[in-house]
């Protein structure tokens, strides 16, 4: 299904599952539906009380972008216009790496949207953050930029953990050749738009008032864990996990943790509870 915002660009996302428990995932940078791996459809698969939402980010799949630049806020108001599509008043929000700050904003910016809030390998607002090294950002920069007929090492480096290297971690990430030529942003610029987008990451956690789990890789090379720490620390009752010997990418090194923290979010709602 697709919608048209204000501002020219559209909104794709799908719906799996009928149930009375709506949750809404967001990707990353660069990312879109299709980079959860199928988690959406399992999720809704496992509960027949689930509804689970997947949206593409405005630039990627098949959500069309304006020319213009964007703010996390326009990411967050995207989210609200589906469920208004769908008739949703609230939702389970799950964000991973941009698509969780994405959902932190989406939360401080309408809180009675919000039944919880799942966050996977993200940072809090970027004055309380722990930024990427030089060396992780030329990464970000030489996947953006490299042909998409193979994984580079750039990729297997940011998405896994040192312990995965050569054939190894490119069998882990055989899928995403043609996921990048298919789902990524069509242009450079595109891309970069997405990236600017974290500039505008000022969401104060304190202003996150649903109940919180903070899930994150302790060997992540891309988002440092100190961040999951940051966040935790700064959302009022937010529980957190840190995962061992895993990198970056939970969808890909360990959905079942995702399906687990899942799980745990949906006893964590006040109204379910």
């Amino acid at each position: 299904m697709e919608i048209r915002r204000p501002d020219g660009c559209t909104v794709y996302y799908e719906v799996h599952g009928q149930g009375p428990q709506t949750a809404i995932m967001v990707q990353g940078l660069g990312a879109s539906m299709r980079f959860w791996h199928g988690l959406p459809q399992a999720l809704a698969e496992a509960d027949p009380q689930r509804k689970i939402i997947a949206l593409d980010n405005r630039g990627s799949g098949r959500s069309r972008p304006n020319r213009r630049l964007w703010t996390i806020s326009d990411f967050a108001d995207d989210m609200v216009a589906v469920l208004d599509a769908e008739g949703i008043p609230a939702a389970f929000v799950v964000g991973n790496s941009l698509g969780g700050m994405v959902a932190q904003r989406f939360v401080a910016r309408h809180p009675q949207r919000a039944r919880a809030l799942l966050l996977i390998s993200t940072m809090p607002a970027l004055y309380l953050a722990r930024l990427p090294s030089l060396r992780t950002i030329r990464n970000v920069w030489n996947v953006a930029t490299c042909r998409h007929d193979q994984v580079p090492d750039a990729l297997i480096e940011l998405l896994l953990t040192k312990e995965v290297v050569g054939e190894r971690g490119r069998q882990m990430l055989r899928a995403f050749p043609d996921l990048m030529t298919h789902e990524s942003p069509r242009t450079f610029w595109t891309f970069l738009r997405q990236a600017l987008v974290v500039a505008t990451h000022l969401t104060p956690p304190k202003a996150i008032r649903c109940p919180t789990l903070i899930i994150a890789g302790a060997n992540d090379q891309m988002v440092s864990p100190r961040n999951a720490k940051a966040l935790a620390k700064h959302i009022p009752g937010a529980r957190i996990r840190l995962l061992a010997n895993i990198g970056h990418s939970l969808p890909v090194m360990a959905p079942e943790r995702i399906v687990e923290a899942f799980a745990e979010l949906e006893q964590m709602d006040p109204i379910k509870a």
